[in-house]
């Protein structure tokens, strides 16, 4: 029996127990299946709710079995409420840490760390891959381009960037801001805040729910980070980021979001990470078309599954995308992942480390969760095999489509097995980098041109 998310209110003490009584049932491997959104306030995964029902003490009354509201209620509970996926969302999107006050149910520091690096970079082989191209700070990109689509980003270290102001891989002489909401909004109410330019993919951080979403991003791309140790899949690769909106859900802006795909493609990229997506909704033809140019354009479009909706999102379930789930540090799927039979493979997303901004757009560090974060990984893989096979790439396949399945052949078939897998709802396995690179290019008369978006 499939069961919902419940809301649950309490106060503190008493949504402490409820929280460490539902891990206890469920375990952390698969992720916690306790939503912190506040002092007052929880969300339990439907598995977290299953499982609380099956463990209840059968009812003294068989005309009045016991329900997930009155078991809370037995526990302290004020209220519980079945919310949908997409309250959840934006519950968990409004949540500020200071508000928060039950802790995370954490793997152990020390699981995190493997071998100096964290455990997403080493666990997916990515160190052996940056080897193959003479390490993490050797790697020369050459022409190798990637295309980030989000909200934004801030001048951060991480990023590159320095008292100048300039990066030597944050590719702002190209980077554009197509959010209509930034050119809506009123002067007055706006004042004191920065400044937005279509030339400009800058985060303004206006206090959305998303505020730095496109910097955790970039930095699980793409950041290097000396002081902290600190390694994007793809150190230092040349991106172009592109701001189409202030929030990851992104039905409003598909025109937008098309017209950052034709900027991108057109300007070198070779590929482009999305962490965003659509809830079940019209896919607009401007959309399609952007996408199979892309495609046409040779350009591998790696695209975020989703976080707690079902089904997968779009452009995920499109043709021609490549789909990425989650798994976590236990190698097994992410209870937050989306999935069904169109994601392609999965890459780490619970619990990863990255760069982010509080408010003001100061740099931290902390670690997070979501396919956001799996996605960027597999895109700084294929930006690694674009440049470690090059030139085979550019000699063998006549055709520009072709690079993408290959790529997405190589990649989903060098995946490793992950555990407690299944193939049908979390794609072929777990991203392999090295495995990826090393793998020999399949003929090109045995890739087959998808399907238009």
């Amino acid at each position: 029996m499939a069961h919902p998310y419940y809301l649950i209110t309490a106060e503190p003490r008493k949504l402490a127990k409820i929280a460490k009584y539902a891990r206890s049932l469920t375990g952390s491997k698969q992720g916690d299946p306790v939503h912190v959104v506040g002092s007052h306030r929880i969300v339990l995964m439907p598995v977290a709710v299953g499982k609380m029902l099956d463990n209840a003490t059968e009812s003294i009354d068989p005309a009045r079995p016991n329900t997930f509201e009155g078991i809370v209620q037995s526990m302290g509970a004020q209220g519980a409420a079945a919310i949908s996926a997409e309250r959840l969302r934006e519950l968990l999107a409004a949540r500020a840490p200071e508000e928060l006050g039950i802790p995370r149910d954490m793997p152990k520091s020390g699981d995190l760390v493997i071998d100096g690096v964290d455990w997403h970079i080493k666990r997916t082989r990515l160190v052996e891959a940056w080897a193959l191209l003479g390490g993490p700070d050797a790697i020369d990109w050459q022409d190798v381009r990637v295309g980030q689509i989000d909200t934004g980003f801030r001048p951060i270290p991480c990023l590159g960037f320095g008292p100048d102001g300039t990066s030597g891989f944050v590719l702002i002489d190209f980077d554009r801001n197509f959010f209509p909401g930034d050119f809506n909004r009123d002067d007055h109410l706006d004042y004191g805040t920065t400044l937005r330019s279509a030339d400009s993919a800058l985060d303004p951080l206006l206090g959305g729910a998303f505020d730095g979403h496109g910097t955790r991003t970039s930095s699980v791309l793409a950041g290097r980070d000396e002081a902290q140790v600190y390694f994007g899949a793809a150190p230092r690769v040349p991106f172009i980021p592109v701001r189409i909106s202030d929030s990851v859900i992104v039905n409003h802006v598909q025109t937008p979001l098309a017209q950052a795909i034709e900027h991108l493609a057109g300007h070198g990229c070779g590929v482009i990470t999305l962490s965003m997506g659509m809830a079940l909704t019209y896919v607009t033809d401007r959309l399609r078309s952007a996408i199979d140019y892309a495609y046409e354009q040779g350009v591998i479009l790696v695209t975020a599954a989703g976080n707690v909706w079902d089904p997968v999102v779009y452009p995920a379930r499109l043709n021609r995308t490549l789909a990425v789930g989650g798994c976590t540090l236990a190698m097994t799927p992410w209870l937050g992942s989306s999935f069904g039979p169109e994601v392609d493979l999965c890459a780490p997303a619970w619990p990863i480390r990255r760069a982010t901004v509080d408010r003001a757009g100061n740099p931290e560090y902390g670690h997070g969760d979501g396919t956001s974060f799996a996605t960027p990984q597999v895109a700084g893989t294929a930006a690694l095999w674009l440049r470690y096979r090059d030139q085979e790439i550019r000699d063998l396949y006549p055709h520009k489509w072709q690079r993408v399945e290959a790529f997405k052949r190589i990649v989903t078939s060098t995946t490793q097995p992950g555990t407690e897998w299944n193939r049908n709802l979390y794609g072929a396995g777990i991203l392999d980098a090295e495995a990826a690179l090393k793998a020999e290019l399949p003929a090109p008369a045995s890739l087959i041109k998808d399907n238009n978006a």
